[in-house]
């Protein structure tokens, strides 16, 4: 595997990734929406992709030409309700059907391995997102 694409690669675990990517010698197409969130060491060393995971064209041109796909979508410490990030999964998986892409990558919370009673109550809409998330990659 030569060439990867990175969703989520400007929050700080997707910074590591990104790196991490990197070190290993592998070519990264990263997308991402806003250019003050790109660290300034990327701007030369990643093929920058602007666009969103929840349009699906923005998807298609990030993950076009690539070997694998690695998710590591987040709301930056926001914690109230949302569907942006399994809206962004299922794009990303149907995209990469389209693709015949099937090198796959995906973090999520590790809330999803405790009972529902264990996880702390401020985060239960968040862990509910990441449900979401997981069930479409299961389906997948």
């Amino acid at each position: 595997m030569q060439r990867i694409a990175i969703i989520g690669g400007t929050g700080m675990t997707g910074e590591c990734a990104v790196d991490h990517a990197l070190l290993k010698g592998l070519s990264v197409k990263l997308l991402y929406r806003s250019e003050k969130t790109v660290p300034e060491r990327f701007k030369s060393k990643v093929e920058l992709v602007k666009g969103d995971v929840t349009n699906y064209e923005d998807v298609q041109r990030v993950i076009e030409g690539v070997e694998a796909v690695a998710v590591i979508l987040g709301t930056r410490n926001k914690l109230e309700a949302t569907t942006e990030l399994s809206r962004g999964t299922e794009n990303l998986i149907k995209a990469m059907k389209e693709a015949k892409l099937t090198k796959f990558s995906i973090v999520m919370s590790s809330f999803l391995l405790r009972p529902l009673n264990e996880v702390p109550a401020v985060f239960h809409r968040l862990n509910e997102e990441h449900k979401r998330m997981l069930d479409l990659t299961k389906a997948r």
